[in-house]
């Protein structure tokens, strides 16, 4: 009877063991069901009518539904494909014919004996002048820049960037060009920071204003805010995301504050080189979000399951919400690469390969699908949290938690909340509305000892009486305020 209950206790638990990680293996299907406020509103069909026409890696987002998609085949030519007031079925210029034997356009920079073919091209992206930037991968490894117009064409600026491959490009909106080295074995000028483009040398060899070595690792996103004083970069390598302060002419620091590690816990990991990782990065900076592509590069068909995007705090590197593509998928056509003739349904891209994400001017992504020849537009619904800036009140002295009455007060659209803290701690400031629903949570993290100020913006929401509260896990206090527009 000992013996019985023994070895059906080994089968339980081996029974257990199996259920357990099949859970853990199995992504997606064990629970199909959206948890996530983004969803995606259209996907480009893959066909000949509305299709980029072959593997796509990097898309640049002008405005709302107007994109640019860069279309690499490996050690060929690739080349740029517009769309205008795009939706699943419509929206591209000109046509390109599918999976072309022969590219006839946009795929040279130039002409004549200043030609440059654009080969192994990874990302593109769109300046202040509304033009085009392209990390090339020629001899000379040129940035190369274009004009959207009737059709796209070159305009006559370009540099070249040196003997090492890039990636990643970026422009600030003072047009300062970031761009990546591929991987920074053995380098010292990993990002290379250029001046804007009318002051790049006739001689088509613009220096580089700054440099900046980074540790060894292989390098695929970078992207700044507007006004380039914070950097982001993401080491494809060590699957992590990096934040810098400064400016791209005094130098970057690099922020110890800024954490991002839950890739590693949330993300299958085979082995330290055969895993998903992080590719692209988008910047939304009046919201203080940072969106990070994850995805295996070039890793095919077995690793459509595991595309995500992150949405971050830009403060902090906390995950606020995972966009979990892979999911998107099965839970609406019961498989990862079942869209049906590339056409149906239209809110799904299949192949879920994004290497890339951009943001239009209302926050809506914008994402690319390498083996599902697609571009992809998501869009959140609901208000988009925004991450906030606290700043200490230095001259002032804490002599008790306490929360202030908001100014001004009544307000239209911002306004400022002091709070005083005896020690470090961590804390929560919500705002809810007359319904006592929270709609907006600009604080939750440890926040020092002192007085601090927190400035929001209400512009998104309604006129009428809010309330505003603090947690320090054991108190909370709370005040109302007047929104009037």
């Amino acid at each position: 009877m000992n013996i019985f209950n023994t070895k059906g206790i080994l089968i339980m638990k081996k029974l257990f063991l199996i259920f357990v990680l099949f859970l853990v293996l199995t992504p997606s299907e064990t629970n199909s069901q959206w948890n996530s406020k983004w969803k995606e509103v259209y996907a480009t069909y893959d066909d000949e009518s509305n299709g980029t026409g072959d593997q796509t890696v990097g898309v640049a987002v002008l405005k709302e539904n107007t994109f640019i998609a860069l279309v690499t085949r490996r050690n060929s030519l690739s080349f740029l494909v517009p769309y205008l007031n795009a939706d699943s079925a419509k929206g591209r210029k000109m046509d390109y014919g599918y999976n072309p034997s022969t590219l006839g356009i946009f795929k040279k920079w130039g002409s004549g004996f200043d030609e440059v073919s654009m080969l192994n091209a990874w990302q593109v992206a769109i300046g202040p002048d509304s033009l085009i930037y392209v990390a090339n991968n020629d001899e000379n490894h040129n940035i190369l820049v274009f004009a959207l117009k009737d059709t796209i064409e070159s305009v006559d600026y370009r540099t070249e960037t040196g003997t090492n491959g890039i990636f990643s490009i970026h422009v600030d909106k003072n047009g300062y060009v970031y761009v990546l080295n591929d991987t920074s074995l053995n380098k010292t000028n990993d990002l290379k920071i250029y001046p804007p483009k009318n002051q790049w040398s006739a001689d088509r060899k613009t220096n580089p204003i700054r440099t900046i070595d980074l540790p060894d690792g292989i390098y695929k996103g970078v992207v700044t805010s507007n006004n380039g004083k914070v950097l982001f970069i993401s080491n494809y390598q060590n699957r992590n995301v990096y934040r810098y302060d400064g400016s791209p002419t005094t130098g970057y620091v690099k922020t110890n504050t800024f954490q991002f590690n839950t890739l590693k816990d949330t993300v299958l990991q085979i082995s330290n080189i055969d895993t998903a990782s992080v590719l692209g990065l988008g910047f939304n900076d009046s919201k203080g979000l940072l969106f990070v592509a994850s995805s295996k590069l070039f890793g095919g068909s077995s690793w459509y399951k595991y595309g995500r995007i992150y949405m971050l705090s830009a403060k902090t590197g906390a995950v606020l919400d995972t966009i979990d593509q892979a999911k998107w998928n099965f839970t609406l056509t019961g498989g990862y690469n079942l869209r049906s003739g590339g056409i149906t349904p239209g809110n799904v891209s299949g192949y879920t390969s994004s290497y890339d994400v951009d943001i239009d001017e209302k926050g809506n992504l914008y994402l690319q699908s390498f083996y599902g020849w697609t571009i992809e537009k998501w869009k959140y619904d609901g208000i988009l949290p925004t991450i906030t800036k606290i700043e200490k009140v230095e001259s002032a002295i804490p002599i008790d938690f306490q929360l202030y009455q908001n100014y001004p007060n009544p307000f239209n659209p911002k306004t400022t909340i002091r709070f005083s803290l005896l020690n470090d701690s961590k804390i929560n400031i919500s705002i809810k509305n007359i319904l006592g629903q929270i709609i907006f949570t600009p604080v939750n993290e440890v926040v020092s000892r002192g007085v601090h100020e927190l400035k929001i913006d209400m512009n998104q929401f309604p006129s009428g009486t809010y309330y505003y509260t603090i947690s320090n896990g054991s108190e909370s206090l709370t005040k109302t305020m007047m929104l009037i527009k």
